[in-house]
């Protein structure tokens, strides 16, 4: 099993999330790609996604997702370098 998670790739097709990028949107005060920590707090006005990055955490889980979303894709970074993605078709 993978370590955990160093960052949502992408998103693309996801209420707020039409085409999201994590290497152009999430940055440190240096400029440089920033990564998920052990713990995070996750938070934002309302509908700034929060929701929606709550369904895609559990659609890694349970391998399924909303039917409100049309063709929603998403890629996740692991600790050890590993990759896992959805695309789910309607």
């Amino acid at each position: 099993m993978s370590e955990g998670i160093k960052k949502i790739d992408f998103i693309k097709n996801m209420a707020v999330f039409h085409d999201f990028r994590w290497t152009s949107s999430v940055r440190d005060d240096s400029n440089n790609v920033a990564e998920f920590k052990k713990i995070n707090i996750l938070y934002g006005r309302n509908y700034s996604g929060k929701t929606t990055l709550s369904r895609i955490f559990r659609a890694l889980e349970t391998s399924s997702i909303s039917n409100k979303y049309s063709a929603p894709e998403f890629q996740f970074s692991f600790e050890d370098d590993l990759h896992c993605g959805a695309k789910f078709i309607e």
